[in-house]
């Protein structure tokens, strides 16, 4: 009997360790959440505002924005929604590290033409705190339909027929300092936008 009981706590002694080396596994494991991410919330803080308009337009093939983190940050996820007459022709997302002038991510990517949707990266992009990024959507397709490369953007009525400047916007781990909208390659002599912003969301993981 002292055997079998001296073995049997052997037994519970190596399964109590493979219990909490698993439960660190699942604590050390990551989550890509769609949810109230960190670039909707100040998207959603725009359109709540009573000056808030919100439409599909400017037909430039690049829309995006440039942007910052406070802390180091991982994208694992891009959402938009489509505005192609072909629900099934894709998006190149790229994205760019400014400070190096170099490209981090580029891959083209389907997305829903009824609602946002979300697609995983093909690798995912570490982000360093205080370096400037710039996201970007590409649609080169026209099809002889300057509609077909238009987006969802919001912008803020200034009250008087005009639009009121609301970039940079900023929440604690993230800040969207300006918008782009070009076609073609980028003309350094175009200013950079503070009065619109494409729905083109980003997904930390955490």
């Amino acid at each position: 009997m002292k055997k079998v009981s001296f073995y049997f706590m052997g037994l519970l002694l190596v399964l109590i360790g493979c219990s909490d080396r698993d439960d660190e596994i699942v604590a050390k494991q990551t989550v890509c959440d769609s949810a109230n991410t960190e670039f909707m919330q100040l998207y959603n803080q725009i359109a709540t505002n009573p000056l808030s308009d919100e439409q599909t337009t400017i037909d430039t093939e690049v829309h995006g924005y440039k942007f910052n983190v406070t802390s180091q940050k991982t994208i694992c996820s891009v959402g938009y929604q489509s505005n192609h007459v072909d629900a099934t022709m894709p998006y190149m997302i790229e994205i760019t590290n400014d400070d190096s002038n170099t490209i981090v991510y580029s891959d083209s990517h389907v997305f829903s033409h009824t609602t946002m949707s979300y697609v995983s990266l093909s690798s995912t992009v570490t982000l360093q705190p205080n370096v400037s990024y710039t996201i970007k959507r590409i649609q080169t397709d026209w099809s002889g339909n300057a509609f077909n490369v238009c987006g969802k953007v919001m912008y803020l009525s200034d009250g008087n027929f005009g639009y009121a400047n609301f970039l940079p916007l900023s929440s604690t781990d993230l800040t969207i300092t300006s918008s782009v909208f070009y076609t073609g390659s980028p003309d350094p002599s175009w200013p950079t936008n503070n009065f619109v912003l494409p729905c083109l969301d980003i997904v930390f993981e955490h």
